[in-house]
C-alpha cells in the first residue's frame, strides 16, 4: 500500500476513535455482521407473521400435507435459508466479539 494512503487512513481512523486499523475492521466487521443478523431476522419475524407459526411448525404442516405447493415450498427454502444464515452470523459474531 503506498506510504501516503496508509498515512492517510491511519490518521483517519484515528480521528474516529480507532488506535489501528486492526480494531477499526474488526469493528466495522461487527457491524456489517449486526447488519446481516438484522437482516435476515427480518426475513424470519416476516414469514412468521405471514403464517401465524414458527418455522418448525410450518415445517411440520408443509411435510405433513399431501398436496404439492411450490409458493409454499418457495416460502419454506427462503425461511429455512434467513433462519440458517442468522444462526451463522450469530456464531460469526461471537468469534469477532474476541478480536
Amino acid at each position: 500500500m503506498h506510504v501516503q494512503t496508509l498515512k492517510t487512513l491511519t490518521d483517519n481512523i484515528h480521528h474516529h476513535g480507532y488506535n489501528d486499523i486492526f480494531s477499526f475492521a474488526a469493528n466495522q466487521a461487527k457491524l456489517l455482521t449486526l447488519s446481516k443478523i438484522e437482516e435476515y431476522k427480518n426475513i424470519v419475524s416476516f414469514f412468521q407473521k405471514k403464517y401465524r407459526m414458527t418455522f418448525k411448525q410450518f415445517e411440520k404442516k408443509l411435510k405433513s400435507s399431501h398436496v404439492e405447493n411450490f409458493n409454499l415450498e418457495d416460502d419454506l427454502l427462503d425461511w429455512r435459508f434467513a433462519s440458517e444464515a442468522v444462526s451463522m452470523y450469530e456464531k460469526e459474531l461471537i468469534t469477532l466479539e474476541k478480536c
